[in-house]
């Protein structure tokens, strides 16, 4: 079971992270079941784009539990 839950933390780390040197914009629903919550909204080429385009949707789009992250190129949630 251990196992189990490690191989799927990890798929989601790899699933997160930006190519390199781009920036990731995801939406998590916290309402989702675990390891599924995720969507990628886009991939930018710079950091200020993915923080325009999170700035509309948290202003724009209506959703309980929803949050929007941007993730960088090591996995890492920046900003």
């Amino acid at each position: 079971m251990t196992d189990s839950i490690a191989k799927k933390w990890l798929e989601v780390r790899n699933r997160l992270k930006a190519p390199k040197g781009r920036f990731k914009l995801v939406e998590l629903d916290k309402n989702a079941l675990p390891f599924e919550a995720d969507t990628t909204i886009g991939i930018y080429n710079d950091l200020q784009n993915a923080l325009l385009v999170r700035k509309w949707l948290t202003d724009n789009k209506s959703g309980e539990g929803l949050e929007y992250l941007i993730y960088n190129d090591n996995g890492f949630v920046v900003k």
